[in-house]
């Protein structure tokens, strides 16, 4: 079962002298807030500031709030998960983990299954195994 949060990143603009912020929605397949948190400062480099829309200094400094959402708050968001991008069911499947085709392996099996998690480019590689963040 997947975790959802919802961070907000904020800083002051070097620039404009205003409060930048974004909204990210992020997912783990565990309860793991720190090791979210440590991904979506690695996602969110280079800030850019919403008011004047310029790149942040690369050592500006920011904060992250963070809250747990709910399976009622995250379908009232209406998020629209990225689809599989074509692969050939021929095809290695690029899990590697049976040497089966793609269509006998990952194939249809949801965006959790490591062979289609690896084409979306959101394999767990990080120990929070944080799956995923969405700008908002």
């Amino acid at each position: 079962m997947d975790v959802w949060y919802k961070a907000d990143v904020v800083f002051d603009c070097p620039y404009c002298h205003q409060r930048g912020s974004e909204t990210l929605i992020a997912n783990a397949s565990r309860p793991n807030p720190a090791g979210v948190m440590e991904n979506i400062r690695k996602l969110v480099i280079p800030l850019h500031c919403q008011v004047c829309k310029k790149p942040a200094p690369d050592q500006q400094p920011f904060q992250i709030g963070m809250n747990d959402l709910a399976p009622e708050d995250l379908s009232k968001l209406n998020l629209k998960l990225p689809e599989n991008p074509a692969f050939p069911s021929e095809k290695p499947c690029p899990c590697g983990l049976h040497g089966k085709a793609y269509g006998d392996c990952c194939q249809g099996k949801g965006t959790n299954a490591m062979g289609s998690a690896m084409l979306m480019g959101t394999a767990p590689h990080h120990p929070s195994r944080c799956t995923g963040a969405f700008r908002w």
